[in-house]
């Protein structure tokens, strides 16, 4: 149970990157968007039940979030899409992840005014 908040966390940050994601670039097929629901849903399961429950559905759940992201990486070596591709459990999108952004310039002092 101390996964707990960490678990709530990653899907609330899953969530918020999702609502920051433009259009996807990759889209699966119609049957890999199906298998991928499938684990989905799975994986939803395995979570409410990890909601009342101890180590077992713990465990469930852990292995229902893998199962869903080795459909992923299924999903992308079918595609052919490079390893960069990135993946939401949370609304099945496959995008590229943003680059980071640039560095700040730093701006130099102002020369101290000599005195005459």
């Amino acid at each position: 149970m101390k996964l707990m908040p960490y678990l709530i966390a990653l899907l609330v940050l899953s969530v918020a990157v999702a609502a920051e994601e433009s259009k996807p670039k990759y889209s699966p097929t119609e049957v890999q968007g199906l298998r991928l629901k499938v684990a989905q849903q799975a994986a939803q399961l395995a979570q409410r039940e990890l909601q009342f429950a101890c180590s077992e559905p713990q465990q469930k759940f852990q292995k229902a979030i893998g199962d869903l992201n080795a459909e992923a990486d299924k999903v992308k070596t079918e595609n052919g899409w490079p390893e960069e591709v990135g993946f939401n459990p949370d609304t099945l999108v496959f995008s590229v992840p943003p680059p980071p952004p640039a560095p700040k310039p730093t701006e130099k002092p102002a020369p101290p005014e000599v005195k005459k």
